[in-house]
């Protein structure tokens, strides 16, 4: 037992354990850069609404078409970055947390909104697709998460696809339905 626990590989929470221990001096230099991240989020995201409201204004295009497709990607820019960098550390665990995470807080985050300014749907036929789209990729999700426990290559091209297909449809076919 003791050559087993003094030998074992150090897990990631450990890792971190360790890194924190040794740089705890630094712990309000770490909050420092948190703090300035956080604002510059809240900057880039008013400079982000800012853009695609002038856009849909210029291309004379429709708000909840230019949310879906730029706000959507660029909003998710965030989780793609934590994707990576835990697919770099081999440590998928978080990315899939991530990803749960920022999905279950999308209704609240609808919900505050609301609160603060009450929501009018112009465009319901973009929402009912959309709400569609969003049931069916979390459909086809949870059959790959449970083919195997995993999200292959394959399927996750499949997710990929699905969205490109999600893109063209609010491009090129619902955006003409609705003009």
């Amino acid at each position: 037992l003791f050559y087993f626990l003094m030998n074992r590989e150090k897990t990631f929470v450990e890792k971190i354990e360790e890194s924190l221990a040794v740089h705890h001096n630094h712990i309000k230099k770490v909050l420092f850069k948190l703090a300035i991240g956080i604002i510059g989020l809240f900057i880039v995201s008013k400079i982000l609404v800012e853009t695609v409201t002038y856009l849909a204004l210029q291309l004379n295009a429709p708000l909840v078409l230019l949310g879906l497709i730029l706000l959507a990607v660029g909003t998710n820019l965030p989780e793609l970055t934590v994707m990576f960098e835990t697919a770099r550390m081999k440590n998928n665990q978080i990315a899939i947390g991530d990803f749960l995470g920022s999905a279950a807080a999308n209704p609240p985050v609808l919900g505050l909104v609301a609160i603060i300014s009450p929501i009018t749907l112009d465009v319901p036929v973009k929402v009912f697709f959309s709400l569609g789209m969003l049931f069916l990729t979390l459909i086809v999700f949870n059959a790959f998460t449970y083919s195997e426990r995993k999200l292959t290559r394959l399927e996750g091209v499949s997710l990929v696809a699905l969205y490109v297909f999600f893109l063209f449809v609010e491009v090129f076919v619902s955006n003409q339905i609705i003009q």
